[in-house]
């Protein structure tokens, strides 16, 4: 009885941290803005959950019996116990343009995700996550001969899109190799909102112009994954191969463009009057292929090295049959080391309880999908994090509280361009239990 109860609390827990960040997105603290997420369909999280973040966003090749890795779904065929995971993200940002400088930041709920093993062969995965998101708010100010006097200009976009998933996968073993097949669909939804006010302040009596876009999304996509394990030394320690794909996919959505006039006090917006409507416009959003290709080693729970190698085609992105010439083709390298001082120390002292903790560090850089005026946006991040164990409870469930921490440079201020300065922060659980699994004994 004592087990039913807490596996409903578990699924209880689920669906409430799953629910909110459909129909919330975020905790506002003040929003981090990054201009860069103007262009396209915004910025796109960065690779894995909580313990991917911490080892570089390793994900191709990760495997783990007690960890979900929706990046690479083969994974899924490894898990050996049902596993919750749910985490609070977390971004701290600090822009600079010239003699310019602002900081803000965010918080959201990050993800939910379920996983469990289906018969000794395979695995089953469930769950919702983020797939972009927009926030920015930019001013510029040109001067306008006509007029004798200067032009401000306000670009403001907000919104988030989500992907709802469910995944399976199976494996096979050759000898003592093991090969794992894996796939993903997933259904796409959100909204994005993207405003252009100009305003003439050396203007008496002169309305505000405002241009207000809103794309609603919704379709489906999928990927799909492949890895190899080899034991080696007496079956102490592996070597993993990965690969992932994801195709492009054109997925459908909606949008609405009003022209209005409005009227601008202490941040509230009076509308004066609407000058057209467009209406609903059906179209498609053509999102780009994704390969990647990873290899990792791992000597039981102990120690692991792994390293990804990805590419994206943003130069096939569509915007309702739209290219955009801002976008380029990315690359991202990531590298990942974590160890565990002594997995089996059972001591119940403060150093017994640190030597049992997962510690882990890592670094990527991105080659960026974005080249302005000829200038390519890169990324680059160092991370760190760690694995703290939570107290196992007598009828075996378990459990992990992963911390991740990225530092890093997208952009630069060369040219007159905005380099951005970031601290993200991943507090993620990790809940495991046997369900599903027939005890011999009770």
């Amino acid at each position: 009885m004592l087990q039913k109860i807490r596996n409903s609390l578990l699924i209880a827990s689920f669906i409430l941290l799953a629910f909110p960040s459909i129909g919330y997105a975020q905790i506002d603290v003040e929003n981090a803005n990054s201009p860069y997420s103007s262009i396209g369909i915004g910025n796109v999280p960065n690779s894995g959950f909580a313990m991917n973040r911490s080892l570089g966003g390793i994900t191709t090749a990760f495997i783990s019996p007690v960890n979900i890795n929706y990046h690479n779904p083969a994974s899924y065929a490894s898990i050996r116990l049902t596993t919750l995971e749910t985490a609070l993200d977390a971004k701290n940002s600090w822009l600079k343009q010239n003699e310019l400088a602002q900081s803000s930041g965010d918080a959201s709920l990050g993800y939910a995700a379920l996983a469990f093993p289906v018969s000794n062969y395979g695995g089953l995965s469930v769950g919702i996550l983020p797939f972009s998101k927009t926030h920015y708010d930019v001013t510029e100010t040109v001067d306008n001969e006509l007029l004798g006097g200067t032009q401000d200009y306000r670009f403001i976009g907000d919104g988030q899109t989500h992907q709802f998933y469910l995944g399976t996968a199976f494996k096979v073993r050759f000898n003592k190799t093991q090969v794992s097949i894996g796939a993903n669909g997933a259904f796409l939804f959100g909204a994005l909102s993207k405003e252009v006010r100009v305003n003439f302040p050396e203007l008496t009596n002169a309305f505000t112009t405002r241009r207000t876009e809103t794309l609603n999304f919704r379709g489906f996509t999928w990927n799909t994954g492949l890895l190899i394990t080899q034991p080696l030394k007496g079956d102490e320690s592996f070597v993993t191969i990965g690969l992932s794909a994801r195709p492009k996919i054109g997925t459908h959505a909606e949008r609405d463009i009003v022209w209005d006039r409005i009227v601008e006090s202490n941040n509230l917006v009076a509308v004066v009057d609407t000058l057209k409507l467009t209406g609903v416009i059906d179209g498609d959003i053509d999102l780009p292929s994704l390969f990647s290709v990873g290899v990792m080693y791992s000597n039981k729970n102990s120690f692991l090295i792994g390293a990804d190698i990805s590419f994206e085609n943003w130069e096939d992105f569509r915007d309702f049959g739209e290219a955009n010439t801002a976008m380029v083709n990315a690359t991202k390298f990531s590298l990942g080391v974590g160890f565990v001082p002594s997995p089996k120390n059972l001591g119940r002292s403060f150093g017994d309880y640190f030597s049992r903790v997962h510690y882990r560090f890592g670094g990527r850089y991105n080659t960026g999908n974005l080249m302005i005026e000829g200038n390519r946006i890169t990324e680059f991040a160092v991370t760190t994090g760690l694995g703290l164990p939570l107290r196992r409870s007598a009828v075996g469930s378990s459990g992990t509280l992963n911390l991740s921490f990225e530092v890093g440079q997208r952009g630069s201020i060369d040219n007159n361009l905005i380099r951005e300065t970031f601290l993200n922060t991943t507090i993620g659980i990790s809940l495991n239990d046997i369900w599903f699994i027939k005890r011999k004994f009770n």
